[in-house]
């Protein structure tokens, strides 16, 4: 396929998500018409499957021992080998269809009135201190499409994390490397997401932060929980204080929304069940909730990308 045939699409990245939430919100984002690339820690039968069902275009393997270099590297590999080139510019129409090698942008793989479209953007203030900001930050150099195999060229659009235990053992039964493995599996799929969106989007992003607002009285019966969440939000602060030019939103929801868990085919948990479940319905309510804020934001903000943290 010629370069100037090549369409564009928005692509989402679920860490995490082959589980309850992740498939839930595979589900939705794929029927938005994003290309869906899903995480997870379950061995698969090799190191990059393609996913059987319907929810996600692709499923990658991850630990505790990937960065993003080594993610991204399995991710440009399996991507080429469907014949899809990853581009950067974190929704920069210029500099996407400058790599694209075309003026024009097609989504005709899903179909234009179904699949988010990227447009173009005014140059303004606020979008040249982003693009100061990132000076001197390393990014995925432009990938070249001269490759007659390009039937399609993707473009991050957001990370949704939705890993981490939900271990609510009181602190007399919690033990440092319980403590711990509960922390890594909060932390390290964050860090994942933002170094991967730091690198895939050189001119900005945007941060959603869901928080499931657990009260002190709580604390003592689910410290694992508790901890691993609040060392999650300071690592986010930590983020914003450190980059600035990234936009963060807090939301959280203090009632249960069992429409996500309607849609992905799973029973509605009653609202007496164990406080893990209610917290795992917390944060699928949240994800929705996040879906709808991108999608409002990116009408208005098409130069930016969106980085979600579910915590």
């Amino acid at each position: 396929m010629e370069a100037d045939k090549c369409s564009l699409r928005l692509g989402a990245l679920v860490l995490g998500g082959l589980g309850g939430v992740g498939q839930a919100i595979c589900q939705e984002l794929h029927a938005q018409g994003f290309f869906v690339i899903a995480t997870s820690r379950r061995p698969p039968s090799s190191r990059v499957d393609i996913a059987s069902s319907d929810n996600a275009d692709l499923v990658i393997q991850v630990t505790n021992d990937d960065d993003a270099a080594s993610l991204l590297s399995t991710l440009t590999s399996a991507l080429s080998d469907m014949g899809v080139h990853l581009v950067t510019g974190g929704g920069d129409a210029d500099s996407v269809l400058s790599q694209m090698g075309h003026r024009g942008v097609s989504n005709s793989d899903r179909g234009s009135d179904k699949c988010p479209a990227v447009g173009s953007s005014d140059s303004g203030k606020e979008r040249e201190r982003e693009r100061e900001a990132w000076t001197g930050v390393e990014c995925l150099p432009p990938m070249p499409l001269s490759s007659p195999s390009c039937r399609m060229c993707l473009m991050l659009h957001s990370a949704y994390v939705c890993t981490g235990s939900v271990d609510m053992g009181a602190v007399q039964d919690v033990g440092y490397q319980t403590l711990s493995a509960c922390i890594t599996g909060h932390l390290h799929p964050a860090l994942l997401a933002i170094q991967t969106i730091r690198t895939l989007c050189p001119h900005g992003s945007v941060i959603c932060m869901g928080s499931d607002p657990y009260t002190e009285e709580a604390a003592p019966d689910t410290v694992c929980y508790c901890v691993a969440k609040a060392a999650l939000q300071r690592l986010v602060e930590c983020t914003q204080e450190d980059m600035p030019f990234l936009h963060c939103e807090c939301v959280q929801l203090p009632d249960m929304d069992t429409g996500l868990w309607q849609r992905a085919g799973l029973p509605v948990p009653p609202d007496s069940d164990a406080p893990s479940v209610h917290a795992v319905s917390m944060v699928a309510s949240v994800a929705h909730r996040l879906g709808e804020y991108l999608r409002e934001e990116a009408q208005h903000t098409v130069d930016r990308s969106g980085a979600v943290l579910l915590v």
